[in-house]
């Protein structure tokens, strides 16, 4: 580390000048005057009988002359006594560098013991990683690093949002059957809520091989997801964000109820929830959210938000702390989850 290598370099120069062999501290200053900064001349001033400004300038005046000094160094300079040194751009790179190498900048044990699920970016399986996406993923791998740092256990968790009753799902669903119908000669509007863009029909050409191979749309359509979804993950390893676990929201609802998962921390589902115009809601006001939520629609059908509870009463089975980084439009949803945490 420069610290270390800076202090040696104003030993010898204290050594040189004045004779003495002193004990040199070198640290990285609040202001802006600079990098690194010592404050050795002031306990020098009664020694050497200076004032702490003129050995300054003298400590400086002879690290000047010094070659492999002066390769990390743009600059030193005195200002009320104190030694203040400016890195060069080489100076910088090494620095950076040995802390790469070591891996020890910033080690600490304030998350020991904790066991964190970190989830992000988490995108609908209908196309190909966005802007918005892949900041979150940043944010969320840097997070990662930072609790690992601080000696927390973290799990980086990517869920698949593969509902086939899904609006996002059916969406696609249409879209590929509007091509397939093209594609056979049969003129049918484009869906109200279909999907555009050339990578639609990238996907759909794949959809429409893994007909032809599988003869079974159902199983074509689940490959095709699958694709779409491996192939975002694969987009954010060139981000260098990679993941612990993938969770497929489809292989969620077959295995487990929203009434098993509140089992698992020994709750009743009925208590609560009520039922309104043959719907059942969750009584999410009680517990901080602004208003009551759907879970199981009038037609039988489970809500998103029901799926979800699923996915966290998992997901705090397993952890310590859940962490969900969110788009802007989910902004609703932190009052909804957290009232179900309290639950």
């Amino acid at each position: 580390m420069l610290t270390k290598f800076f202090e040696d370099k104003i030993t010898c120069a204290v050594q040189k000048i004045y004779g003495l062999n002193e004990n040199i501290i070198v640290s990285q200053p609040l202001s802006d005057l600079g990098d690194y900064t010592t404050n050795i001349c002031f306990k020098l001033v009664k020694q050497v009988g200076k004032k702490a400004s003129e050995i300054a300038d003298e400590i400086i005046q002879n690290l000047q002359c010094d070659l492999e000094y002066n390769t990390y160094v743009q600059s030193t300079c005195e200002k009320n006594g104190h030694i203040n040194i400016v890195l060069s751009n080489d100076g910088i790179v090494h620095a950076m560098n040995s802390l790469i190498s070591e891996n020890v900048h910033g080690m600490n044990e304030a998350m020991a013991g904790e066991n964190i699920c970190l989830e992000y970016v988490s995108a609908n399986p209908t196309g190909p990683i966005s802007v918005v996406n892949g900041r979150a993923g940043v944010l969320g791998d840097v997070l990662s690093r930072i609790y690992k740092k601080c000696k927390a256990e973290v799990k980086r968790h990517y869920y698949v949002n593969d509902n086939p009753f899904s609006g996002q799902i059916t969406a696609l669903r249409d879209t590929f059957a509007y091509y397939e119908n093209v594609h056979n000669g049969n003129a049918i509007d484009f869906p109200e809520h279909g999907y555009k863009g050339e990578y639609v029909k990238k996907a759909w050409m794949s959809y429409h091989a893994t007909i032809e191979q599988l003869m079974c749309e159902s199983d074509a359509f689940d490959e095709t997801i699958h694709e779409i979804a491996w192939s975002q993950i694969c987009d954010l390893q060139y981000l260098d964000i990679v993941y612990d676990y993938v969770d497929k929201e489809s292989g969620l609802i077959s295995a487990i109820t929203i009434d098993m998962a509140f089992k698992f921390f020994d709750k009743d589902l009925s208590d609560f929830t009520y039922l309104k115009d043959g719907a059942t809601w969750l009584k999410t006001s009680e517990y901080g959210d602004d208003k009551d939520r759907v879970i199981i629609r009038e037609d039988g059908r489970a809500t998103y938000f029901n799926n979800d509870i699923i996915y966290h009463a998992c997901k705090a089975k397993c952890y310590s702390r859940l962490i969900n980084i969110l788009g802007a439009d989910h902004h609703g949803y932190i009052a909804r989850i957290n009232a179900v945490m309290r639950m």
